[in-house]
């Protein structure tokens, strides 16, 4: 199985490769500091996996991880991370990662994982794997909410007060509270600050926005 490792930390690079080495099932094992330089060595020989080591949210990985996935690539791409983040997973999952795993586990489970990708498997640390779940979830959630619940939701995570967006959206405060009283229930949430935060943890407001504190009107 031929192995190519993306990453621009010497010291991770090296700690695969070397570990590599000692597995026979993997006969050759490259390594790219860029997506250029990846595509180059791509080109002139397509390996079973790429190994991506990912510490944050990095566009251009992304993009280029599109592109992969657009392209009919057969190679599998396996995301390595020393501290998974909710969104780091969730978007290189989405944008056609095969499988996510944490550095720190046993060497062997690391090459376990390689190999499992390289042959068409899709290995997920199991820290990884919650946030999977947590947002299948989340998204079950969000499908009960009826068309108008969404639209307050969102706008309460925008800051608005229930009088702003009663105006917002041409309706009375009353039907404000009741609508907010019924996406808590469905959201399985306590009050209008744990409902913002459900909602940019979902998808449903950007997540840069922080959600207001203590506002109830």
């Amino acid at each position: 199985m031929n192995v190519l490792v993306l990453g621009s930390e010497p010291i991770v690079v090296g700690g695969i490769v070397a570990l590599l080495a000692n597995d026979s099932r993997f006969h050759t094992v490259d390594t790219a500091e860029t997506t250029v330089e990846a595509d180059i060595k791509m080109h002139a020989a397509e390996p079973d996996v790429v190994v991506v080591h990912i510490d944050r949210v990095e566009p251009e990985l992304l993009a280029w991880m599109r592109r992969h996935r657009a392209n009919a690539r057969t190679s599998a791409i396996l995301m390595i991370s020393r501290w998974p983040r909710r969104e780091v997973v969730l978007d290189t999952l989405r944008v056609g990662a095969s499988g996510f795993v944490v550095l720190g586990n046993e060497p062997r489970g690391l090459c376990d994982a390689i190999a499992e990708a390289g042959a068409g498997g899709a290995p997920i640390d199991s820290r990884a794997a919650r946030f999977v779940l947590d947002h299948m979830a989340g998204r079950d959630r969000q499908a009960d909410l009826t068309r108008r619940e969404r639209d307050v939701l969102v706008l309460l995570a925008s800051g608005m007060l229930n009088k702003q967006i009663a105006r917002e959206l041409t309706i009375s405060t009353a039907t404000v509270k009741a609508h907010l009283t019924r996406i808590y229930e469905r959201l399985g949430v306590r009050d209008r600050t744990q409902a913002a935060m459900w909602a940019v943890s979902n998808g449903l407001a950007a997540d840069d926005q922080e959600p207001l504190v203590g506002l109830s009107a």
